[in-house]
């Protein structure tokens, strides 16, 4: 029996876990940075249905004006008895677990460290029924098949121990998907073995196969939450993390947002108000507001072709950087305040070229015209998912003062840290 799955994962920019640490009802895992140079080059690996969508095989690289660079935020995960340790792309917009497994001879899994199912006492196949299997005492091996990115991919569903940092206590048993082939693109790129969701319930498989659920129903986490802060280049001592079962005030510079969830389709999303540019609204989201869904799998701000178009319109970035100092804050308005990025944020500059971060993407239903918002936005703010209340908590993040340089750009000069204030502003007040 075959199923289908719908979720999403776009590429992002920072390395493999290699620290982590559990405390009473929390878990922290640390990641670190990955080297830009060395990663892959496509900037969005979408997971969004079946192989029969269209939209699965466009290529979003092609929609860049000048190109993202490449970004992955990865963790660590221990597989089995005795332990499998996988490296994996951390994805607020899915929720499933997706490993290579050992029995893929594709050209795309060459490179990933491989599941074993075999080889793990723990490891279970998993049956779904249907009432007409169930009448007839059937019990079919189930198989997903994706579209991600550019690629495909099938595999068959297990569940298996799962654990989450070096202290072998926090573990559960969880559903996963072991991929059994791939197409080469643009799996055979990826730097990591798997991708770990951690959207709500209703966007995985099952229930069996929400790692973090499964991690509050064996009360080894708090409470049904987690909280993501993501350092930028200036935080050059300090990894960024995941923390399960709890937030840290300690990465706050701001009093919290919090937005209720508009879907119950599970992604992390909320209603936005509009756009703006230089705090004056862009009016480009309609009466009803925008549907945006934070992911840390988008290395972007990631919107319909024609809302890029205006706003790359607005701010009019040069390619050449010849219009740096004049570049306009681009903002977001959430429940009538805006939450400004800055042009260090929305544009990368190298050398003498400047890259902006924005992608034109066209979904298809039920997610059409759904924004996401990506490492631009949440190395700005540190985000608090909350599976409790059913809300997104948002708040300025505390970085250390950033570098910038001069305007000869060979020059490093350290800046002061940003102003919340200046950033977070009401919307009444423009």
């Amino acid at each position: 029996m075959h199923s289908s799955l719908g979720w999403s994962l776009i590429s992002l920019a920072w390395i493999v876990c290699v620290g982590s640490a559990t405390e009473a009802g929390v878990i922290r895992l640390k990641l670190k940075r990955l080297n830009r140079i060395e990663t892959h080059r496509t900037p969005s690996f979408l997971q969004i249905s079946s192989r029969s969508s269209p939209v699965a095989r466009s290529r979003p690289a092609e929609q860049l004006a000048y190109g993202v660079p490449p970004i992955d935020i990865y963790g660590e995960v221990r597989v089995g008895t005795p332990p499998q340790i996988f490296t994996v792309a951390i994805d607020t917009g899915s929720g499933n677990l997706l490993l290579t497994s050992d029995a893929c001879r594709s050209m795309g899994c060459l490179g990933h460290q491989m599941y074993s199912a075999s080889q793990s006492s723990s490891s279970q196949p998993v049956r779904l029924y249907d009432a007409q299997n169930a009448a007839q005492g059937k019990e079919p091996a189930e198989t997903v098949l994706l579209d991600i990115s550019t690629g495909e991919a099938e595999g068959e569903i297990v569940t298996d121990k799962v654990c989450l940092a070096d202290d072998s206590k926090a573990c559960a048993p969880t559903g996963l998907v072991q991929m059994t082939s791939m197409t080469s693109e643009p799996f055979s790129t990826f730097p990591y073995d798997g991708i770990l969701g951690v959207a709500l319930t209703p966007a995985s498989v099952g229930k069996q196969f929400n790692l973090i659920g499964n991690l509050v129903d064996a009360r080894l986490i708090k409470r049904n939450i987690f909280s993501i802060w993501l350092a930028n280049e200036a935080d050059k001592n300090d990894d960024s993390e995941i923390l399960l079962g709890d937030l840290s005030e300690n990465r706050m510079a701001s009093e919290l947002l919090w937005l209720p969830l508009s879907s119950p389709g599970g992604m992390w999303q909320v209603k936005m108000t509009d756009f703006t540019v230089d705090n004056v609204k862009a009016n480009l989201c309609g009466k009803d507001g925008c549907q945006v869904a934070f992911d840390t799998g988008t290395n972007a701000i990631a919107a319909p072709k024609g809302v890029i178009v205006s706003l790359l319109s607005r701010l009019d970035i040069q390619e050449d950087c010849s219009n740096w100092h004049d570049l306009p804050n681009l903002g977001f308005v959430f429940k009538g305040m805006i939450l400004n990025i800055e042009k260090n944020d929305y544009v990368k500059r190298v050398a003498d070229r400047c890259y902006h971060q924005l992608l034109g993407l066209d979904l298809p239903p039920p997610k059409k015209d759904l924004v996401l918002l990506g490492d631009p936005f949440l190395r700005k703010y540190y985000s608090i998912y909350d599976g409790e209340s059913l809300k997104v908590g948002l708040a300025f993040s505390k970085h250390r003062p950033a570098l910038q340089r001069d305007d000869n750009d060979n020059v490093m000069l350290e800046n002061v840290a940003a102003d919340p204030r200046r950033l977070m502003v009401p919307l009444e007040t423009q």
